[in-house]
């Protein structure tokens, strides 16, 4: 029996309008598309899943969406919802690999995928698919079953993987092979001109915040130690990371007490 599909898990996240623009990141994901597997790994609220959606808003290829859950780590499950997510893109990939998910008796995903990864071969259509929350996924079949499609996408197709943690994939062989792209903590930690323009447009800081000729005394606002910092940016923690590992803006911001 097919799996019912929920829409809105196909569905590319909105983009707030105050958000702070991340060009320099925005190209690294575009010069991953050259490679199979662009790898998004940091903990919960680093901007990963903001960053895709911006960059899909401007990419150069259509973008198939699928947003995980715990539910799709039901193998039949997960296959149905890529095919869906990819026909979103090109209505013809897929057909046959969904009419074997009906069947009773389920052939091996290598044959599904091979189905599938047939019809993204012959089709002229450039996609990208993005997993998100891959974190949740924690079966041994649906890993099998990514890496078998990594390792044998056609030139025109690339997936986007959007984790909190490293999936159990051959991350060392993708990358010896130059097949892999990663974005990694370090990588989406704000720049001193992003956490000010973070701070001018987001955060309760900015009423404090006095204009100057240098950037870090915008970023003066007063947390009296690293507690109040963390109190005060814990929903961002790449600001926090900023703040703290930079130590002229985090000593600003410790030596001026208050709150």
């Amino acid at each position: 029996m097919k799996p019912e599909i929920l829409a809105t898990k196909l569905n590319i996240p909105l983009r707030r309008p105050d958000l702070v623009p991340r060009p320099h990141l925005i190209e690294r994901v575009n010069e991953g598309l050259t490679r199979k597997l662009t790898l998004i790994s940091a903990p919960a609220g680093f901007g990963k899943t903001t960053l895709v959606s911006m960059w899909a808003a401007q990419a150069s290829m259509p973008v198939a969406w699928l947003s995980l859950e715990e539910q799709e780590n039901d193998l039949t499950r997960f296959l149905a919802y890529i095919i869906t997510a990819i026909q979103g893109v090109d209505p013809e990939i897929g057909k046959d690999a969904q009419a074997i998910l009906q069947t009773p008796q389920l052939p091996s995903y290598e044959t599904i995928l091979t189905s599938i990864i047939n019809d993204l071969e012959v089709s002229d259509q450039d996609i990208a698919l993005v997993l998100d929350d891959y974190h949740l996924i924690h079966t041994r079949g649906v890993h099998e079953a990514v890496v078998f499609l990594v390792e044998h996408l056609p030139s025109q197709t690339h997936v986007v993987i959007i984790t909190r943690a490293d999936p159990p994939l051959p991350i060392p062989r993708l990358r010896g092979r130059r097949e892999l792209t990663e974005l990694r903590a370090a990588d989406l930690r704000f720049t001193l001109a992003e956490a000010s323009d973070f701070l001018e447009k987001i955060a309760p800081l900015r009423r404090r915040c006095r204009r100057s000729t240098k950037p870090h005394r915008r970023l003066g606002c007063r947390p009296a130690n690293d507690r109040t910092l963390h109190a005060r940016t814990g929903r961002y923690p790449q600001l926090h990371c900023f703040l703290h590992w930079e130590p002229p803006i985090y000593r600003r911001l410790s030596d001026r007490g208050g709150t």
